[in-house]
């Protein structure tokens, strides 16, 4: 007997695929809105999240929460 049926299980996939892209432009757009970081830091983490979104966007939120990327 299977306790995780296949549609529960994609079911858990498409959240969890609606969250990972929901992060990525939350990422993206709180980048862009930041006041603080130059023109050059808004380019480079725009980049890093294109490319690796979830740790692209983890990275960005960590050095952000330890003020290491202010002007």
């Amino acid at each position: 007997m299977d306790l995780v049926t296949p549609e529960l299980g994609s079911g858990i996939w498409m959240l969890f695929t609606v969250l990972v892209f929901a992060f990525f432009f939350y990422a993206i757009v709180h980048i862009l809105r930041a006041k603080d970081l130059t023109s050059k830091g808004k380019f480079l983490f725009v980049i890093l999240v294109l490319v690796m979104p979830i740790l692209g966007a983890m990275l960005y939120f960590n050095l952000r929460e330890t003020n290491k990327i202010y002007k």
